[in-house]
């Protein structure tokens, strides 16, 4: 008998003692749940969700029980896919000109920031063709007292580098890190995973990263009091970060991240940019390390050496998306009380990821749109049609086109995860989440659309994973503008279950940890040209391959060289160019412009990163140094992902001025604060117009100062001010009746 694991999710908390009873009891009361005693292979003591090891015929059959919701195999659970494209430069306007006026600076900000500070947007400000007076920047000074004080934001995603200047107490980057560092697991004694830390950043991920900046930054975002807090959402939970060089199954470890576990036998490995480890080797018997430093050995020998020091973890073996949830709702029940406030801080959580799903044309059988079947009998049946009568979306792969592509994508959910995030909100949590960037309708129960399939009952219009909860949903706008209006970004989903639209297309924010950096091996120096060997973390330097000094003789990319010893060297050089050795996937060297004596190949150690100030059209994929932190990074994208954040720091600095603030309730406040019908909105089933809301709320989101800002402070307003907006099905009143009560948990 073949078991395998699988997550039974049932309808209701309440029945779960008696369901385990039957499941791990001998004999059944109920026929569709087995005779035998069932093991249990994961019980979540805070989740409706429960892991068993079943047959597939006992699976089925355990579907017709009438508590259960759902019966998932664990490994068909699909990954989380985050929402954001690196694209474009940062300018709410054009593409730089051949002067480089308006390339990206380190020390421009994120302009979906601004605005959240008018109405209409700056007449001309974004890009435009054949405007002549369109422009990127604006200058202005902006100003608010509600900064999230007292309130937690969890960014659900890569955990960020706690170092950089962005998430300090200060603006200057002084003061420490903001970034509270925990172990998930002190707030969960059976939560599945042994240990979280959210220490355990990795150094190539930005993702996270960006989402922080945007809601919680000191200088990018809105809620920059608040305390940030990581748990990732896409990767495996881990347990130790460090620093290690690999020849064949041999890990030598040169040092371990302080707030690690113990490196130990059993736990798997990954490697940041050690390809050739994979996913499912582990440390298999110990070398001379015993948890810390020394040699370790793997479970199986990958291909290649590693032999240059590079960042290496140990985790748990899942995907973090199918724990994650219950470490937040455990650490916003168990949060003890903030003695400044009297009461535990607001959690808002920002969720920039979802389900995506690729279908093959050549499968669709047929599509019920409106009530009504259609198939190639019936209509036209081609990609282009399909898209434009029926949403049908595409995905084009490479070199292909909306009208040749291979597949075509809808957002899906899973009732697992899906259950986990009603029973946050439920707790009192407030989730932000990215509508998604594929241009699909997300419509609201009872709308037209959403009872849309195709293939007799895949459900493809409504809101993806957290579309049926009571999540804020963002999508985004885009930096181009037409005719004065503000215009939906092309790749954001949107239709009525978006709640809201903020900046979305080059957003300037965040990077994780050190990025251009690596280790100098030897050097020498020939006609007034030094060329440096390394070795090392180096992957990124290649992206400075056209690095050049800009037309005011200003250095776009400099490089700082530390030797070892002290040294002619040590400081800042003019970049020249890479050297890469034939057929080496990384560089294996620079240049710098040096004036001194032809020396010969000499062998000193040091080490070297390199610093981008501003990013002409050549340059653009290069991450820019922040002016309070050289060896520090932004870099800039576009996607729903950064969307939400922008719209978990308003929700943040709102709540912690209200105590509660849940969708319903946000919504009211867009739509007496927004900026409204700001957008072209397009028809309710333009499918084809990517700038189409399809129905969608016309709504930018917009900073409200509700605390007063002259006159009497007290008596304090506690009611929060309505007069047409409907809210929980009430409308037309000026004010909640009811006092400003907090209540927390469960």
């Amino acid at each position: 008998m073949s078991t395998f694991e699988y997550v039974v999710t049932l309808l209701n908390r309440g029945d779960l003692d008696a369901f385990y009873a039957d499941m791990e009891t001998l004999g059944h009361t109920r026929a569709e749940v087995p005779e035998r005693e069932v093991e249990c292979f994961q019980r979540r003591e805070i989740s409706r969700n429960t892991h068993y090891l079943l047959t597939e015929e006992e699976a089925e059959a355990l579907k017709s029980d009438d508590r259960v919701r759902h019966v998932e195999l664990f490994d068909e659970i699909p990954e989380l896919t985050k929402n954001a494209s690196q694209t474009s430069y940062f300018n709410r306007g054009y593409a730089p000109d051949s002067n480089h006026a308006n390339d990206l600076h380190n020390t421009d900000k994120n302009w979906g920031l601004y605005r959240n500070f008018v109405d209409t947007s700056t007449t001309n400000w974004g890009k435009e063709s054949g405007n002549a007076n369109a422009f990127a920047r604006v200058n202005a000074t902006i100003s608010w007292d509600l900064e999230g004080q007292d309130v937690d934001v969890i960014i659900n995603d890569d955990p960020v580098d706690p170092n950089h200047p962005e998430y300090a107490v200060n603006a200057d980057g002084t003061g420490g890190s903001r970034v509270q560092n925990i172990d998930w697991t002190d707030y969960l004694t059976n939560g599945g995973v042994a240990h979280w830390k959210s220490i355990l950043y990795d150094y190539t991920e930005n993702h996270g990263a960006l989402c922080a900046s945007s809601s919680a930054g000191n200088t990018h975002g809105l809620a920059r009091k608040s305390n940030i807090y990581c748990i990732d959402a896409t990767s495996r939970p881990k347990f130790a970060k460090f620093k290690a060089t690999r020849t064949g199954s041999l890990l030598t470890v040169v040092s371990v991240e302080s707030g690690s576990e113990p490196i130990a036998v059993g736990q798997r490995v990954y490697g940041t940019s050690d390809t050739n480890i994979g996913t499912t080797r582990t440390i298999s018997s110990l070398g001379t390390g015993t948890g810390g430093t020394g040699t370790y050995y793997l479970s199986s020998t990958p291909s290649g050496d590693h032999l240059f020091v590079d960042d290496y973890f140990t985790g748990h073996s899942s995907a973090g998306q199918n724990y994650m949830w219950d470490y937040i709702r455990a650490f916003h029940k168990n949060k003890p009380v903030n003695s400044t406030t009297n009461r535990r801080n607001p959690t808002v959580v920002n969720a920039s990821y979802g389900f995506e799903t690729y279908v093959y044309y050549s499968s669709l059988i047929n599509v019920q749109y409106r009530g009504t079947s259609y198939n190639s009998s019936n209509t036209t049946w081609t990609n282009d049609n399909l898209y434009s009568s029926f949403g049908i979306v595409p995905a084009p792969g490479i070199n292909e086109t909306n009208s040749n592509a291979t597949n075509f994508t809808y957002t899906t959910t899973h009732s697992a995860v899906q259950s986990d995030i009603e029973d946050a909100i439920a707790d009192g949590i407030i989730i932000v989440a990215a509508a998604g960037n594929s241009q699909h309708k997300m419509d609201v129960s009872g709308g037209l659309d959403y009872m849309n399939t195709f293939n007799n009952g895949y459900l493809y219009q409504q809101g993806g994973l957290f579309g049926d909860t009571g999540a804020i949903i963002v999508g985004g706008v885009d930096n181009e503008i037409s005719s004065g209006n503000e215009l939906k970004s092309d790749f954001s989903n949107t239709g009525p279950r978006v709640d809201v639209y903020a900046a979305g297309t080059d957003v300037l924010g965040t990077d994780s940890g050190d990025r251009i950096f690596g280790n100098i091996v030897s050097w020498s120096i020939t006609n007034n040209v030094a060329t440096f060997n390394i070795q090392g973390e180096n992957y990124y330097l290649n992206r400075a391959d056209y690095a050049v000094s800009g037309s005011n003789g200003s250095t776009v990319v400099r490089i700082k060289i530390q030797m070892d010893s002290s040294s002619q060297f040590n400081g800042y050089h003019n970049f020249k160019g890479i050297v890469t050795a034939s057929g080496a996937s990384n560089p294996t060297g620079f240049t710098i412009d040096f004036t001194a004596a032809d020396t010969s190949l000499t062998t000193e150690d040091g080490s070297f990163y390199s610093c981008s100030e501003s990013s002409p059209v050549f340059l653009y994929d290069t991450d820019l140094c922040d002016p309070r932190n050289d060896n520090k990074y932004l870099y800039f994208a576009s996607g729903t992902s950064f969307s939400a954040p922008i719209t978990t720091g308003l929700v943040a600095c709102w709540i912690g001025y209200f105590g509660r603030l849940d969708r319903e309730e946000f919504k009211a406040l867009m739509a007496e604060n927004g900026a409204l019908n700001k957008m072209t909105a397009g028809t309710t089933d333009d499918y084809d117009d990517p700038r189409a809301l399809l129905g969608g709320p016309n709504t930018i989101q917009r900073y409200k100062e509700f605390r007063p800002s002259s006159g009497f402070t007290y008596p304090q307003n506690t009611h929060k001010a309505r007069s047409t907006a409907t809210v929980k099905g009430q409308t037309s009143y000026v004010a909640f009746p009811r006092q400003r009560v907090l209540r927390y948990g469960s």
